[in-house]
């Protein structure tokens, strides 16, 4: 979870502006998503971290996913967030969480 951290800092990226860690679930009280994008958030997509602009998740954040290619279609039926980024074995990879077949090279 350092490297989340890591990329955190150097995005400039907190609490403040707009960084929203979903452990514990604290996330859905301060959000006003509409219920569709908090329900997939939580149950489907699951992310460690999510960056909101304009109440809107812009960035996701995840750290050792488990299924990447069922993350990366749940990412793109979402349809509601342009970046992704995916650390896993001490890799970074950033995605276009709208381009199905762009995210598909795992």
């Amino acid at each position: 979870m350092k490297e989340l951290e890591y990329i955190f800092s150097k995005l400039g990226l907190n609490k403040d502006n707009g960084l929203i860690l979903t452990k514990g679930g604290h996330w859905k009280k301060d959000t006003s998503f509409p219920n569709r994008v908090k329900r997939l958030i939580e149950l489907k997509i699951r992310p460690d971290a999510f960056f909101c602009f304009d109440n809107k998740p812009m960035i996701l954040f995840f750290y050792n996913p488990t299924n990447i290619r069922e993350l990366h279609e749940a990412v793109w039926n979402f349809n509601e967030c342009p970046i992704v980024i995916i650390v896993q074995n001490d890799v970074i990879d950033i995605f276009n969480g709208f381009n199905y077949f762009g995210i598909l090279r795992h």
